[in-house]
């Protein structure tokens, strides 16, 4: 016998040199050799022995007898001729105590050893690994993992991710195994075969299928290109169509210090969410750092596995981090299907900026999208001061602009943005120098405050705060109404509070502890917000026609969007009394509202008061009715004025009317020429009202050469100027007539003489315009110049 301590021998047939017997005689030559996996010989003998050990009993003499008995076995086996070793085979024995006695003396349990193996799936591909776990009840003992095919055959290692078969492991403390043979490459039905060395145990799987992969497309949506700022979630959209799962990587740590490997899958829970896509959220604030929360399935039927992630000690860089997808992990690095690229940009803190909503229009809000709209409708308005009053108050919506903080809110505990951004701010002191998490403090100013009284601040825990996400903001909203102080006590009229936002995280301000303190790299802004008691009024004392249409109109300091009730009731001796009332009136962006109400049934002399409610306050002023002053249409700004044309010209002609009367009314508006109506227009005009009429296409073929009175008329006003008609070619006629014939004197004496020619008469007799005289006395001086120089 030779004891071969923990080495154990794999093949059937083994060769020992250096070998003697009992006697000392060599022995040579190849010999059959059984190996046993347990020793009895009286002295460190173990206390237990697995069930499937073949034992071997050392006695101190060749050819001697031993005894091995217990409850249910008896057996004698000897050391033979010319051995001291005796066999016993525990295959199918009982699990109980056992004696051995006769030249040698020795107890053991003979135990279970609950060697057990499955495989973690019963089908593959050739793309993925082929894995599963082995156990045992005792812990490091050595093993084989051995892989067949259909034909019960050994598998080459060619043939399998891990070039070795069969794998050669140990148990770990707990007796677990995880194995793996990597990716087989040939499509065959397989099992796996365990073996415990030490008692020869050995168990076997059930079948695994390796199958080829599926027919489908990957790659990264869209332009491949993810821009995010630092701090902030990436979204990045694989295309998977065809298939169940993928592989993605981030980065590369070769090329810049960082990568991230991920299996995804599609519809994994529900095959209703198999939509062929698979949206990863790349958490950068957390990426590095091992946290399972860097890659998350944006759809919760979806699935993102973290395969390998690479540590980095800080925020990653800014930079480019190529992407890969591939339908194999292996092919991650040299059979990629598509690339991408995820850019890394520098984040900021920008601004704090202070907006005010009515609580009706706040209580629609869901999403920071409907603050987005809202604002962009008006009902949500830039505004410091925020109304309140006894029965209630607006709402002050911080809007804080800043990229990057999306990562570390996803990293708090919470379901809500809310909750999330809460205890991101109890993770800090500002003032006690912690450096995690993020500040905001709203406190009363100092100036609002009073001298020696202490400054009101806002427990923004306590005081039922709402914070929604947006692309790179924040809105931090909360109702005056609700406001709790940890500071001081109760909201007054003229009360101003300083909000200040700071990024007090280290890793997301990047923090070089070996350069920087904590404090010369926050980064901070600040708004204000100023309460103020709810007020409103109507125009004082408002006399208004008898008429329908009438405006009644007003001014508050409570947040656009809020909705009133006017309600207009006879007061006084008025007979017989009237009530009107409009609902739904909206306070516009400037603070003023009105409502039009129907007068023409009443008369002049009534009086009225109209009352004006809110659920923040009501306000009342009286009126009167009166005489109504007609409509009355000017004319003003005509366009041309005076104006010299060719007969047969097309002109066009404009002017603004006004009506400058009380009235609403409607005319027909002229343009005349020498009295008569060449064009018209039907206008209609509210009192106070004012229009722009164009007269286009206006032909003067019909008109002789002269001048004409020309303009706009109403039925109450007219503006009129002269319009001046020249024959088609005078110009030319005279000049070229009169010029070659005449001395320098008749020249002179013919240029005074036209231009002191008088207008037409109203006849219409034609003679030189101004502007054809003026063209006769140029050409004149040209030719007498001539004559000089001949």
């Amino acid at each position: 016998m030779v004891n071969t301590g923990s080495i154990f021998p794999r093949v059937d047939q083994v060769s020992f040199t250096g070998v003697v017997d009992v006697n000392g005689n060599s022995v040579t030559g190849p010999t059959d050799v059984d190996f046993l996996g347990s020793t009895l010989d009286g002295v460190d003998d173990p206390s237990n022995v697995f069930e499937g050990t073949e034992l071997a009993i050392v006695a101190d003499s060749l050819g001697a007898d031993v005894t091995i008995e217990s409850d249910n076995t008896f057996t004698q086996p000897q050391t033979g001729a010319n051995s001291q070793v005796a066999r016993f085979d525990s295959t199918d024995s009982a699990l109980e105590d056992y004696e051995v006695t006769g030249d040698v003396r020795a107890n053991f349990t003979l135990r279970d050893l609950n060697l057990d193996v499955s495989l973690d799936n019963t089908e593959v591909t050739t793309e993925e690994s082929l894995t599963g776990t082995a156990s045992a009840d005792s812990a490091g003992r050595d093993l084989t993992v051995t892989l067949f095919d259909s034909d019960d055959d050994q598998v080459s290692a060619d043939d399998i991710g891990t070039d070795e078969n069969p794998l050669t492991p140990n148990l770990d403390n707990n007796g677990d195994l995880e194995f793996s043979f990597g990716q087989v490459d040939v499509t065959d039905t397989y099992t796996v075969e365990v073996t415990d060395l030490s008692s020869g145990v050995t168990v076997e799987t059930g079948q695994v299928s390796v199958v080829a992969p599926p027919e489908g497309d990957l790659s990264i949506g869209g332009t491949g290109a993810v821009t995010v700022n630092r701090g902030d979630i990436g979204d990045v959209t694989l295309n998977v169509e065809g298939r169940d799962d993928a592989f993605f990587r981030i980065g590369d740590e070769a090329e810049v210090g960082y990568e991230l490997d991920l299996r995804v899958e599609d519809g994994v829970d529900d095959s209703d969410d198999d939509d062929g896509q698979v949206t990863v959220q790349f958490n950068t604030y957390t990426a590095g750092n091992g946290d399972e929360l860097v890659a998350t399935a944006a759809a919760s039927g979806d699935n993102v596995e973290i395969l390998n992630e690479t540590d980095v000690s800080s925020i990653l860089d800014t930079g480019d981090y190529e992407t890969v997808i591939a339908g194999s992990e292996s092919g991650l690095d040299d059979n990629e299907d598509d690339i991408g690229v995820v850019i890394l940009e520098s984040r900021s803190t920008n601004a704090l900026v202070t907006h005010t909503a009515p609580t009706s229009v706040f209580d629609d809000v869901e999403d920071a999208g409907d603050i987005v709209d809202a604002l962009e409708a008006g009902d949500v308005t830039q505004r410091e001061s925020v109304a309140f009053s006894s029965s209630g108050s607006d709402v002050v919506i911080h809007q804080l602009q800043a990229t990057g903080l999306e990562g570390l809110l996803a990293d708090q505990t919470g379901d809500t943005t809310t909750a999330q951004f809460t205890n991101a701010l109890n993770l800090v002191d500002r003032l006690s120098g912690e450096s995690d998490g993020l500040f905001l403090r709203i406190r009363q100013n100092q100036d609002t405050a009073g001298v020696n009284e202490e400054r009101k601040i806002i427990d923004l825990a306590n005081s039922g705060i709402t914070v929604f996400e947006g692309d790179g903001q924040l809105f931090i909203a909360y109702d005056l109404d609700d406001v709790a102080f940890s500071q001081g006590s109760g909201k007054e009229d003229g009360d101003v509070f300083d909000a200040e936002f700071t990024v007090t995280d280290e890793r997301l301000l990047d923090l070089n502890v070996e350069e920087d303190s904590i404090a010369d790299v926050r980064e901070s802004v600040s708004g204000q917000v100023e309460t103020v008691e709810a007020t409103g009024s109507i125009e004082a004392s408002p006399t208004v026609a008898p008429e329908d249409n009438v405006t009644i109109e007003g001014e508050t300091n409570i947040a656009p969007g809020n909705e009133l009730q006017i309600r207009v009731r006879s007061s006084g001796e008025t007979r017989p009394g009237f009530t009107k009332t409009a609902t739904g009136v909206t306070v516009a962006a400037d603070g003023t509202f009105s409502a039009q109400f129907d007068f023409s049934g009443q008369e002049a002399g009534d009086t009225f008061d109209t009352t004006v409610r809110n659920t923040l306050f009501t306000s009342e002023e009286g009126g009167t009715v009166g005489s109504v002053e007609p409509a009355s249409f000017e004319v003003s700004g005509l366009d041309p004025a005076d104006v010299a044309v060719e007969t047969g010209s097309v002109i066009s002609v404009s002017a603004t009317i006004e009506n400058t009367g009380g009235s609403e009314a409607t005319q027909t508006v002229e343009f005349r020429v020498g009295g008569d109506a060449l064009a018209d227009q039907e206008v209609t005009l509210a009192a106070g009202e004012s229009e722009s009429v164009t007269f286009d296409g206006i032909d003067t073929s019909p008109l002789e050469a002269g001048d004409y009175e020309h303009g706009v008329f109403t039925n109450d006003d007219s503006q009129t100027a002269t319009l001046t008609i020249e024959a088609a070619g005078e110009t030319e006629t005279e000049t070229e007539t009169d010029t070659p014939t005449e001395t320098e004197t008749e020249t002179e004496t013919e240029t005074e003489t036209e231009t002191a020619t008088p207008t037409p008469t109203e006849d219409g007799v034609p003679g030189f315009g101004a502007i054809v005289a003026l063209i006769a006395l140029v050409a004149a001086a040209m030719l007498a110049t001539r004559r000089k120089a001949e």
